[in-house]
């Protein structure tokens, strides 16, 4: 099998060649696929895409009258494809359902303490040579009711290490697990918002869940509250985020992700606007702790998600289907 792996990075490539030991012939550019360059993957039965390669129904199109026949997403999430678009042109697609879920948990834990502790603040005090106490004093994680959204393998690493500190665990999923009620409570959401201090998003993004933090939400926290998000931008409504922590009712946010990060991510803007005024409002703030999608990025992921995508390419080589396969 030929395929073309978008997004690779010389690390990533190396990475491949050093798993996949020459059963796949792999080739790589570090573009990210587009409709305009959709044409360069004329001659490959499959394709490796991350994120930020968008395949709308255009997309799948042109993808199919190129010959391409299997997606591999290297991602847990896959909000990116069009499922039934690639359905309909007879493309199959996978993902990489997990990868050291560890990695997100530790990224969420680190995160909250970050924002607790005014580590922004205190880092920009700093560096301008104020080394006074003004407006720096924190909050320890083991005074927090922490409630986490989202119980599945990541949100079980955080439930995990968050224990550590306090027992005061809120926790919301419509699928309550049996091995979570030992480290935490499940209660309703509305119930979560009304006590949690703090609030950490581990659920995938789904059409039902679409801008659950909005102002009817955010209305119903507690005044104060520290918002963290390692998973999705789509979960939050950032204009009402925006106007929560400007009124105080949001003490703090940490985010890894943002709604419309597409238009910007990956891009070495060298300080310019990234053209989304309530982004570049929130990333300006003090109170606001933002990463650019990397939560995720670590050695172990990184080789998790590598050798995950040889196997559901390997596997569809063989066979015409995958154990990840997407439907």
């Amino acid at each position: 099998m030929k395929v073309l792996v978008w997004c690779a990075t010389a690390e990533d490539c190396r990475v491949f060649e050093q798993y996949n030991k020459g059963r796949i012939e792999f080739e790589y550019t570090p573009d990210t696929l587009t409709e305009e360059n959709v044409s360069s993957c004329k001659g490959y039965e499959g394709i490796v895409i991350q994120t930020r390669c968008i395949i709308t129904e255009k997309v799948a199109a042109l993808l199919a009258e190129a010959g391409v026949k299997f997606i591999a997403c290297r991602s847990a999430g896959f909000d990116h494809v069009n499922l039934a678009a690639i359905k309909k042109y007879g493309i199959k697609a996978c993902n990489v359902p997990l990868y050291s879920p560890n990695a997100i948990a530790e990224y969420a834990v680190m995160a909250s303490m970050m924002a607790l502790r005014k580590v922004k603040k205190q880092l920009h005090m700093t560096e301008k040579g104020d080394y006074t106490l003004k407006g720096l004093r924190g909050q320890e994680l083991r005074d927090q009711t922490i409630g986490i959204i989202g119980t599945g393998r990541i949100g079980m690493e955080s439930l995990k290490i968050f224990s550590s500190f306090t027992k005061d665990i809120l926790l919301y999923d419509p699928y309550p697990r049996e091995d979570a009620k030992a480290m935490g409570t499940y209660v309703s959401l509305d119930e979560i918002y009304e006590k949690s201090t703090l609030l950490v998003f581990h659920c995938p993004f789904t059409k039902e869940n679409f801008h659950m933090v909005n102002g009817d939400s955010i209305r119903k926290m507690r005044t104060g509250v520290v918002l963290v998000n390692p998973a999705r931008g789509g979960l939050f409504d950032h204009q009402a985020v925006l106007e929560g922590l400007k009124e105080g009712k949001i003490g703090a946010l940490a985010m890894d992700v943002y709604e419309d990060e597409k238009n910007y991510l990956r891009k070495d803007l060298k300080g310019e606007s990234t053209g989304d005024a309530v982004f570049d409002q929130l990333i300006s703030r003090e109170d606001v702790i933002y990463t650019a999608h990397t939560a995720f990025y670590t050695d172990r992921a990184i080789f998790n998600m590598i050798e995950t995508t040889v196997e559901n390419l390997w596997e569809y080589g063989q066979t015409g289907s995958c154990a990840h396969e997407l439907t």
